[in-house]
Parts: structure tokens; sequence; C-alpha cells
């Protein structure tokens, strides 16, 4: 996932816009809603971004 869409879903989440951070992290990657909220989650809490399932 590129770092400005990290940092931009990042500062959204911070600010408790879930939806905006998923909207960004999909739109940066393809991912889909699940994959989306796990990696806007992961964000927020300090963790290494999951790779999407397959």
């Amino acid at each position: 996932m590129p770092v400005e869409a990290q940092h931009e879903a990042f500062k959204h989440m911070r600010a408790q816009r879930q939806v905006q951070a998923v909207k960004v992290i999909r739109a940066a990657t393809g991912y889909g809603l699940e994959d989306a909220v796990d990696v806007a989650v992961a964000l927020l809490d300090g963790i290494e971004v999951p790779e999407p399932r397959t």
C-alpha cells in the first residue's frame, strides 16, 4: 500500500472517520471491503498492514 495512502487513512482513523479511511485504502489498493477494514484497524493499532486474503 502506498505510504501516502497509509498516512491519509491513518489520519482519518485518528479522527474517527473509518468510512473515509476505508475509501482511501480501497482506492489505493483495490482491496475488498473486509480487507480494507482490516488494514484501517491495523494502521490505527500500529501493527503491520496485513496482506489481502485470497
